[in-house]
């Protein structure tokens, strides 16, 4: 068991310290946009430590009962906060948030500068030159097509009338050489001895 002045002083530092957690996380959190929406689970999570700790002080101290004068004492410690302390903090931790910010954005601008806009430039340039190959590669190709259709016409012309003489002749055999790779096709997709 503590003695009374003991108990009196952690229970009132205890109201003393809550107030300054409180004021900390919530200007931290309302300093961003993206942050904002983190102060329901985060007053959730405050009141809910705070709570066990008194707790388990009450527990230490006086068996776990939690008397009227002990949030009497939690409250004139958080009083004692607002009257002393809350103005000297409230000031450091916004000023400690800006240069938190501003810090981070020289930060982000060097990586910015030095890593990222390099290698979009590269990835630009990479793309571009991949964008003017693909339109050659394309025009080479079709220049490349006319020439070997232009050639091989000029090559097979003096077989065109042979072959339309006897292309007649050929015509079964393609018929049957198709239903061929038809039933190899099926053959190969239902086997024969297949259960």
């Amino acid at each position: 068991m503590m003695n009374s002045s003991m108990y009196l002083f952690t229970i009132s530092a205890s109201g003393f310290l809550m107030g300054c957690v409180f004021d900390i996380y919530n200007t931290i959190l309302s300093e961003h946009p993206l942050l904002r929406w983190l102060r329901t689970l985060a007053d959730l999570l405050f009141w809910l430590v705070f709570a066990v700790w008194v707790y388990h002080f009450c527990l230490v101290t006086d068996e776990g009962r939690f008397r009227i004068y002990t949030l009497g004492i939690l409250l004139f410690g958080y009083v004692v906060y607002r009257l002393t302390l809350r103005k000297l903090l409230l000031g450091s931790v916004a000023l400690l948030v800006k240069l938190t910010r501003m810090i981070f954005r020289i930060v982000w601008r060097i990586v910015y500068a030095v890593v990222i806009w390099p290698l979009l430039a590269c990835w630009r340039i990479v793309w571009r030159i991949c964008s003017i190959a693909y339109s050659v590669l394309q025009k080479l190709e079709n220049m490349l097509v006319t020439f070997l259709t232009f050639g091989l016409k000029i090559l097979f012309w003096p077989l065109k009338r042979p072959w339309e003489k006897f292309k007649p002749m050929f015509l079964p055999f393609f018929g049957h050489w198709e239903g061929f790779w038809t039933k190899l096709s099926n053959m190969l997709k239902h086997p024969p001895n297949a259960a």
